[in-house]
């Protein structure tokens, strides 16, 4: 489901992608380090009473973790960051982000910035490469250096730069919906994009 993320320490509130659907869930525990103790705190869900569960793998929300610690103690970064998750109906239907961001300025008195920082890097790597389509291909499409987060997760959990990328989102998700393999077998077709990426790199490199 959409999430939305604000750091209370620069005042920067952002959409975050959503981790892989098929991700395997797990208990939501969260854990910090209290002057060199680990201590862990089990979240449960507010409606039910019973133990949350998230995805095993979040790179996205691990990597915004990561950009928006600011040196603090693990303490002060659970208190500054802040998370909203919302139905698609409900976030399709007003501007959930405007809506969370009217909210914190009037609770905290301060002025919001709302950033797009993967789509805008995203876009920043399609123009270098010269607002790629699918006739010429994109050299970096699916590519290590663009993955968010953790390189350790499992293929299948890993998250890329690419899929808030206009290449992504409007040539190879239009020919992507005319191939039989995006419903047998996605992970195969994803394959294939990253090899034939592969390919014109080293092709290029001749």
């Amino acid at each position: 489901m959409p999430r939305i993320v604000a750091c209370l320490t620069c005042n920067v509130i952002e959409k975050v992608i959503d981790p892989p659907p098929d991700a395997p869930r797990v208990p939501a525990v969260l854990q910090w380090d209290d002057n060199g103790v680990i201590r862990e705190h089990t979240i449960k869900d507010e409606a039910t009473g019973l133990v949350a569960l998230v995805p095993e793998f979040d790179p996205i929300l691990e990597d915004l973790v990561g950009r928006h610690s600011h040196g603090l103690p693990d303490t002060r970064v659970i208190d500054n960051i802040k998370v909203w998750v919302c139905d698609q109906k409900t976030y399709d239907s007003m501007d959930a982000t405007q809506f969370v961001k009217d909210q914190l300025q009037r609770a905290t008195d301060e002025l919001m910035q709302e950033v797009d920082y993967y789509k805008e890097a995203a876009l920043q790597c399609y123009n270098k490469h010269g607002n790629p389509d699918l006739k010429k291909g994109c050299i970096d499409f699916l590519d290590e250096s663009k993955i968010i987060g953790s390189k350790q997760v499992p293929p299948n959990a890993r998250v890329y730069m690419c899929h808030v990328c206009p290449y992504m989102q409007t040539y190879v998700a239009i020919e992507m919906r005319w191939k039989e393999d995006l419903y047998k077998n996605p992970s195969k077709y994803m394959a294939k994009q990253r090899a034939a990426a592969a390919r014109q790199r080293k092709q290029r490199r001749r």
